[in-house]
């Protein structure tokens, strides 16, 4: 149960961090 709360924590972040990242590149 921890292990798959860690990579759900981890996923949720990767993906904020590459839609952030998306955002940047469209704003340029």
């Amino acid at each position: 149960m921890y292990l798959d709360l860690d990579y759900s924590v981890l996923w949720q972040k990767l993906l904020s961090i590459e839609l952030s990242i998306q955002r940047d590149l469209c704003l340029m």
